[in-house]
């Protein structure tokens, strides 16, 4: 397994080398854009081969990139288009444009069109550039500078970073392809680090935790004896502060309204990364390695026919609900600690009582937030959705592949 981290260099250029990597960066963007045009336009193959063999001389003659850099475009290009379409290939949604909800019934049963109207060319519209390492970029032991190549030739500049960084830049990670970025007149080098990890095994003897992740409680995790509840109240008020915010300034549209928008760009989701990585962070501290953290699937849930019919605040707080950034920075910082994060069916988790086993969606409170099950068994309804998630965990550990809950079969076992 690979685990992959990221060094953030800042590299510190003159005023005429920032002139240099610019140009190199407006560019490279273009020949971008050019490849993603042809690429889509003839239909073509996405293969970084194939599309070299096609244009990489014409690509030559038409810009001053170098050998290399054309390469590296067109690798760009590739993985963005890849990336496309590996979320095309995700199974069909419902989706609502300015027309209304799109499906339509086929031998009496209601089929959700696919998301094949979003395709369509990949644009680079901000400038950037890709730097394959020991090529387009390496380091220069000898006088500690970093060297990069440009369209005017290769340039040697100092660079700085944080301590915490150094860990991922000896001969033990393997340096990726890099990403140039500035950002308020500072330049940064973005470098991925990835190394060979050791799978993980499953074991009876490891720790599972279940994990509801919601907006009332962004996070619900249970291990089997404790519940402990991340509050999201606090978190929804900030993020309608930001939505007005961002509405009255867009409504003023002004010099000045525009600066302020700029200056509070990215703001949003900076804030909450450091939220999802404290979580994340805590939950991995806490319970150590050998744990299996388990959360549902939530592909999808932005396009549930319920999610799409409540109100405009209602859906922007899902649309800007990071649950699979929380999934992402969990699933790597476990891996490094020797643990895993299982994904899990998410049907009827909520409905279930851990006790007695019957499903009855008449038995969740939504309004008290509150869980009665006919049984007298009664707590926290999102409580009930993390302990059903734990229980699946547990099942994977006892050797199920891919453990989920059936009416049928629950109603079986309580009778």
């Amino acid at each position: 397994m690979e685990e992959v981290k990221v060094a953030k260099i800042q590299i510190l250029p003159t005023t005429e080398q920032q002139q240099q990597l610019a140009a190199t960066m407006v560019e490279y963007t273009r020949i971008c854009n050019v490849i993603s045009l042809w690429i889509f336009n003839n239909n073509f193959e996405i293969s970084h081969h194939a599309v070299h063999r096609h244009i990489y001389y014409n690509l030559r003659e038409c810009s001053c990139l170098s050998s290399r850099m054309v390469q590296d475009a067109i690798r760009t290009v590739c993985a963005r288009y890849k990336t496309v379409q590996t979320q095309l290939a995700k199974k069909p949604v419902q989706y609502r444009d300015d027309t209304g909800v799109h499906d339509y019934k086929l031998n009496g049963k209601k089929v959700y069109q696919t998301l094949e109207w979003l395709w369509k060319p990949v644009k680079f519209k901000k400038p950037q550039y890709d730097l394959l390492h020991g090529t387009s970029y390496s380091f220069v032991n000898s006088g500690g500078q970093i060297s990069l190549a440009t369209i005017t030739g290769r340039i040697c500049m100092s660079y700085r970073y944080q301590p915490y960084f150094s860990q991922y830049l000896d001969d033990t990670w393997k340096l990726g392809t890099a990403k140039l970025i500035q950002k308020n007149n500072k330049w940064f080098l973005h470098v991925p680090c990835s190394r060979q990890i050791s799978e993980y095994e499953r074991t009876v003897s490891s720790t599972v935790v279940g994990i509801d992740r919601g907006e009332r409680f962004l996070a619900t995790v249970y291990d089997g004896k404790n519940t402990w509840f991340w509050s999201g109240k606090e978190i929804m008020h900030r993020r309608d502060r930001y939505a007005k915010t961002r509405q009255n300034l867009q409504a003023h549209n002004t010099k000045n309204s525009r600066r302020r928008l700029r200056k509070i760009a990215h703001r949003e989701n900076s804030w909450m990364s450091n939220l999802n990585h404290t979580a994340t962070k805590a939950l991995c501290e806490t319970y150590g390695p050998n744990t299996v953290f388990v959360l549902e699937d939530l592909e999808g849930v932005s396009f549930d026919e319920r999610n799409l019919r409540c109100s405009k605040r209602n859906r922007r707080q899902k649309r800007s609900w990071a649950f699979y950034q929380f999934e992402q920075f969990l699933t790597y910082k476990a891996a490094a600690m020797q643990s895993k994060v299982l994904i899990v069916n998410p049907r009827y988790t909520s409905q279930r009582c851990p006790k007695c086993h019957i499903v009855s969606k008449e038995q969740r409170d939504h309004k008290h937030h509150e869980y009665r099950c006919s049984c007298g068994f009664r707590t926290n309804d999102d409580r009930i959705a993390a302990m059903n998630i734990q229980e699946l965990g547990i099942r994977w550990i006892l050797g199920e592949d891919k453990p989920k809950y059936t009416k049928t079969r629950n109603l079986a076992i309580a009778e």
